[in-house]
């Protein structure tokens, strides 16, 4: 007689299980493309404000700032993210401490900073005043990403990039040099943490207590050891090229590596935060599993194939003339670095897969083998060939066989027919642009114009051959997988 409650009480629970998901995903989307949307204006605007030496000096403290960052997140963040228990006040408590800590030793030892230049220590003094803030934002960011609440998100980083992009371009305009960068980084991040309480207060439960905290470090402590060599994967490149480099040639690089790289902000990190908790549901169903990997993978990539071709080809135009003459230096460390973003795709979603079974040892391995070639491959070439030497390190992706055989392993089927769908893909990015940039060349700009109205075409091609796979398929097919997955809960 009970059947009937119990059969729609599970009903509601997938209809609503499938509708966060699916909203997740698209406000994902909506946020990404708007937020990069305003960083790249930012961005641009800056450019013809901002020295290139100055450039160089936020990088080298934006790679201190990263670091104090992931010491004062020890793992933490992602723990919680993949336990069915998240206790949230003991989170918060946890990374309040940490920055507290953390900002109170940069104060004191900030001036073994001056090895990098005069400048640094009270660059790096004034932004880790961020670690609190964003030990104050970081709770309501992880609930509502990991609830799938993800829309609720969207206005408090839009007024992020908003606030940082005024702040910065109205000191920069009035010659404030490296601080004007600073204090836009500093307020967008206030107003993100202030806006982003407000949207999540009504519905995160915050208990403020130590009590699971001891239990929360030392259960995060793989994953705190995977970040310590993913950032030194990730930001290595500033440490070497900051050590061995003057400002003005870091500034170059830390423009190209922005530049080139903000494309998969816009089209990765948008499927990051929604694929991570769906993996973690996933985990024991190895079908689906690799489904979605594919197909979220070939999705993304067949989207930025085509754009990272146009930029290895159009790049000597199209940088002088958006950011200035100024910048011409960085052209060469643009197109070197052109390909990068899709030349490892297999672990861009296999390193979550990992993440969300529990592999940490792997994880590890596949971090500490990257971080360590990135570095002693980097040092040497960048020695030899200054900022374009650290670019062709970037490629050196040795890091990710263990990753790669894990994969291989567990959802092999799904992994062989990826690595042929993306072949296809990237052959047809590459003739397809190649032939209309070599086509055209008797013109610049009439190359860039070819080029620009041949990548949505290249777009409908793969939406032909793939149409199952990605697009509205895609959808569709997230709609089915989410179904089973509540009915298997």
């Amino acid at each position: 007689m009970n059947r009937a409650p119990e059969a729609r009480e599970k009903e509601a629970s997938m209809e609503n299980f499938k509708r966060k998901a699916l909203i997740s995903l698209i406000s994902s989307y909506a946020s990404q493309f708007a937020t990069t949307a305003t960083n790249l204006a930012t961005k641009l605007i800056l450019a013809h404000l901002i020295a290139p030496g100055d450039l160089g000096v936020y990088a080298k403290a934006l790679f201190v700032q990263l670091g104090l960052e992931m010491l004062m997140d020890m793992g933490v963040t992602q723990h919680v993210a993949r336990e069915n228990h998240r206790p949230y006040g003991a989170y918060l408590v946890i990374r309040v401490a940490a920055a507290l800590i953390l900002i109170a030793a940069v104060q004191i030892f900030g001036g073994v900073f001056s090895v990098w230049g005069a400048e640094l220590p009270n660059v790096s003094r004034a932004l880790s005043i961020i670690l609190l803030i964003k030990a104050l934002s970081g709770v309501p960011n992880l609930y509502l990403e990991r609830e799938l609440m993800i829309q609720k998100s969207v206005l408090p980083q839009l007024l992020r990039l908003f606030t940082n992009g005024v702040v910065s371009i109205i000191l920069a305009r009035l010659n404030f040099g490296v601080w004007a960068l600073v204090c836009g980084a500093v307020t967008g991040e206030f107003t993100f943490a202030v806006f982003m309480w407000r949207s999540a207060w009504a519905y995160i439960p915050i208990d403020i207590t130590w009590r699971h905290g001891g239990t929360l470090i030392w259960e995060s402590r793989h994953l705190f050891a995977i970040s310590l060599m993913g950032f030194a994967l990730q930001q290595g490149d500033i440490a070497i090229t900051g050590s061995l480099l003057p400002n003005k040639q870091v500034g170059f690089y830390a423009m190209a590596y922005s530049l080139v790289i903000i494309l998969s902000k816009v089209v990765e990190a948008a499927v990051y935060r929604v694929i991570y908790p769906l993996f973690c549901e996933y985990r024991d169903n190895i079908s689906d599993l690799g489904n979605i990997y594919r197909r979220a993978t070939l999705a993304v990539y067949a989207l930025e194939a085509p754009i990272y071709m146009f930029l290895i080809f159009n790049a000597r135009v199209i940088i002088p003339a958006l950011l200035g003459e100024k910048w011409r230096p960085a052209v060469p460390i643009i197109q070197l670095l052109s390909i990068y973003g899709i030349i490892n795709p297999l672990p861009t979603f296999g390193n979550e897969i990992l993440r969300a079974k529990k592999q940490d040892r792997l994880l590890t391995l596949s971090n500490v083998i990257g971080s360590v070639t990135l570095i002693v491959s980097g040092y040497l070439l960048t020695k030899s060939h200054g900022a374009e030497g650290m670019a062709i390190a970037k490629y050196i992706v040795i890091g990710s066989i263990p990753v790669v055989m894990s994969l291989y392993s567990s959802i092999r089927q799904d992994l062989i027919l990826l690595v042929g769908q993306l072949a296809l893909v990237y052959s047809i990015a590459v003739v397809g642009i190649g032939i209309v940039s070599l086509g055209f060349s008797f013109s610049a700009a009439a190359q860039v114009a070819a080029g620009t109205l041949f990548i949505p075409l290249i777009w409908i091609i793969y939406y032909y051959m793939f149409g199952s796979e990605i697009g509205t398929g895609a959808l569709r097919n997230l709609r089915a997988d989410t179904v089973r997955v509540t009915e298997a809960d």
